[in-house]
């Protein structure tokens, strides 16, 4: 009988799957995760790595040579090939293996001939070339990766970062760059030297031509530049940012030595054999240029008395003559310490978006924000869409918009019916909550629901203070219970009987996806409300607000609860009504007529002045600011420390030329009164006089005492908006 030799379909079958399988497992030996094609792809990574370095050391052997056979002992390597780069047209030195370039802003790069991986150089300490970034084939330095992002002063490197560009725009200059990272403060430069159309000169500044700026003294030219109230219009792009108008020598070397390693102090310095002198962050231009030589320093010169620190066009950080009007100034920004900073592959952002700022390490932060009367909040979750922010504590139930079937007794709330929707359909509808909006934007709803609530504490890795507190409700239905947070230690979210009347609200705060927020001294602070907005250095700014007749208003003070605004000048007695306590004197002036204390009483009474606040909805007025606000407002604007309790004469100021404080009306008026008692004279109240001027300050005279005027001062609400639109600040609730 025949035997049948042949395979069998059971058979086939089962080799097939077979082969299947070896060929998957053969798959994933090639090219899975850690495969043998993802190692190869890593050798020839670590290869052509090693074959780089090995490149550059035989380079450098070859270039030593070189140098030594030119009798050059005493040079640094690096050095010697930076300068042989420069003497060439296109800024190389080619070797056997490979080619040493210089970028136009001054970085030095090395590429290898076999792989053409490029590298850039710094210096090592035996001063020969070595690598300390790796960058693309057609050079351009170290690559920024578009995740690099965190405190400026953490990620900031001098040698791959000087220079680079900042997303940063001020007083109409939109082009910055990194100068300096001191480990402190991260600071900026304008690239080029900035018009004299804007800048604020001091007295004994002159400016020249487009460009040009000289000082009547050595002194008072290096003082207008390191003064920041001078500069303050550059420092607009960031809030608690102060600008100067330059680095100092000590800065720029600082700068210098940090991005290329080297050593340099003092003046004069020559630099035009050095790489430095072809990078624009130091030498704007290589050429006069609109009739300027270069720019100054904030810093005298040390060896000669009629000169300052000037960075000359042809590589030398040298001196020359206060008065001479060929040089022109470049602000440096000082950011404030805690920045955080993100590349964005071209230029670096200053980051002020809620949703890139806050971090679960940041839940539980106290936040600057305030609606119907509470001012106490937290950082409560970013969900990567909005930031959240919640009450720290239950909010009484008189502050409550009771819906129906909710009731309240005292700070509890619970529910009138047996419908299990009704406490949430409360809790969620953001109408009822209107009164805790506090900024444009924002929406509020009674509590966070169980998934916020879970979430919170998921990212922060645990249980935060913020989560903890009196008990309250979240938003959430458990089938015909509600849930609530029990407090103290014990956040167990569990289902209680809608009647239940021992559980509080704590509202919660929704930002605008949109919203930018600074963190200051451990407060966080939303950007274009009004108390982070109005910084000392601005007061003085024009407020777009209007009433009474009188539309021209001035920044005066943010106390860190209100801002407060001040008439730019006396108002007219027009505007003014009589009064048992105060009656108008000619044109301006305003006399009390029977005490010191019904006088100070008339100039703080709110209903007195209420035409002028009927400019801004909850605003309030009195008849001038107080001593106490007068020197809080000076001190903070001019950094001086004067006392509120000194005796009179003590804040006269001379050569005074600011009219936020010190404002002349053309008629006879002496000053404006002050809300304020003079303590040493029962007689008598403080008023700011000028009839000396600009010998001017702070006095005291009788208050029946004639030709003395008024500037009432506004105070805006707590959650008051405000935002620059390029000559004032505009205001919105």
């Amino acid at each position: 009988m025949k035997r049948n030799t042949g395979i069998t379909l059971i058979a086939l079958i089962v080799t097939i799957i077979v082969l299947l399988i070896l060929a998957g497992i053969s798959l994933n030996l090639i090219a899975g995760s850690n495969g043998i094609m993802e190692r190869a792809t890593k050798a020839a990574d670590t290869y052509d790595e090693a074959k780089l370095k090995e490149s550059l050391e035989l380079s450098n052997a070859e270039m030593l040579i070189d140098c030594l056979g030119g009798g050059d002992l005493t040079t640094d390597l690096y050095d010697y090939i930076m300068e042989r780069c420069q003497q060439n047209a296109n800024k190389t030195a080619q070797t056997s293996n490979g080619k040493y370039w210089i970028d136009t802003d001054g970085k030095f790069y090395y590429t290898d001939n076999d792989t053409n991986r490029t590298v850039e150089l710094g210096k090592d300490t035996n001063g020969a070339p070595m690598i300390i970034g790796t960058g693309n084939s057609s050079g351009g330095g170290e690559e920024q990766e578009e995740t690099k992002k965190g405190v400026g002063t953490d990620v900031i490197k001098p040698e791959s970062d000087y220079g680079t560009k900042v997303n940063y725009s001020a007083n109409g200059i939109n082009d910055w760059k990194i100068f300096l990272n001191d480990g402190t403060n991260i600071y900026l430069i304008a690239s080029d030297y900035v018009p004299v159309s804007g800048l604020d000169c001091a007295e004994g500044i002159t400016t020249s031509g487009d460009y040009g700026v000289y000082g009547s003294s050595r002194d008072g030219l290096v003082n207008w530049m390191a003064t920041n109230l001078y500069w303050s219009e550059y420092a607009r792009g960031y809030i608690g940012a102060t600008a100067t108008g330059g680095p100092t020598l000590e800065q720029f070397w600082a700068s210098y030595n940090g991005k290329y390693g080297t050593s340099y102090s003092g003046e004069p310095q020559v630099l035009n054999d050095h790489a430095g002198y072809d990078d624009s962050l130091y030498f704007t231009h290589k050429e006069i240029w609109n009739d300027m030589n270069g720019y100054m320093l904030a810093s005298p010169s040390s060896r000669y008395s009629r000169s300052i620190i000037i960075a000359f066009y042809q590589g030398r950080v040298t001196t020359d003559a206060y008065y001479s009007t060929t040089y022109g100034v470049r602000p440096l920004i000082k950011l404030p310490a805690n920045t955080v900073m993100s590349w964005k592959g071209d230029a670096w952002d200053l980051v002020e978006k809620a949703t890139e700022r806050i971090t679960p390490e940041n839940y539980g932060d106290k936040i600057q924000y305030s609606a119907n009367g509470i001012e106490d909040w937290k950082v409560f979750l970013n969900d990567g869409k909005n930031v959240y922010l919640i009450a720290s504590d239950w909010v009484t139930g008189t502050l409550l918009n009771a819906g129906t079937n909710i009731g309240i007794n005292g700070n509890y709330v619970y529910v009138t019916d047996s419908n299990p929707n009704t406490l949430v359909n409360w809790m969620t509808n953001t109408e009822n909550w209107q009164q805790f909006v506090g900024v444009e934007g924002a929406t509020v709803t009674g509590g966070p629901t169980k998934e916020q609530y879970e979430l919170s504490v998921e990212q922060s890795g645990g249980v935060k203070d913020v989560h903890l507190g009196n008990r309250c409700w979240l938003a959430t239905t458990h089938p015909t219970l509600y849930l609530g947070v029990w407090a103290s230690g014990n956040p167990i979210i569990g289902g209680y009987a809608n009647h239940t009347a021992n559980f509080g609200i704590r509202p919660l705060v929704k930002l605008p996806a949109d919203a930018r927020v600074i963190e200051e001294n451990g407060v966080w602070k939303i950007r274009g409300v009004a108390t982070t907005e109005a910084q000392a250095p601005l007061y003085g700014d024009k407020v777009n607000y209007s009433a009474n007749g009188i539309d021209d208003w001035k920044l005066f003070l943010n106390d860190g609860a209100n801002v407060y605004l001040i008439a730019s000048d006396y108002v007219p007695n027009s505007s003014i009504s009589n009064s048992a306590d105060l009656s108008v004197n000619g044109t301006y002036g305003a006399i009390g007529t029977t005490s010191t204390g019904n006088a100070q009483s008339a100039l703080i009474n709110n209903a007195y002045w209420s035409e002028f606040a009927k400019g801004f909805a909850d605003a309030t007025a009195t008849g001038g600011a107080t001593l106490e606000q007068f020197v809080q407002s000076y001190n903070g604007k001019y950094g001086t420390n004067y006392s509120s309790g000194t005796g009179q004469g003590d804040l006269f100021i001379s050569n005074i030329t600011d009219s936020l404080y010190y404002c002349k009306n053309p008629g006879n008026l002496i000053g404006y009164w002050l809300s304020t008692a003079y303590s040493n004279d029962s007689s008598s109240l403080w008023y700011v006089n000028i009839k000396y001027y600009p010998y001017a300050g702070p006095c005291s005279t009788a208050y029946w005492q004639p030709d003395i005027g008024i500037r009432p001062l506004i105070k805006l609400p707590k959650n008051a908006g405000m935002t620059w639109n390029g000559s004032g600040w505009d205001l919105s609730n």
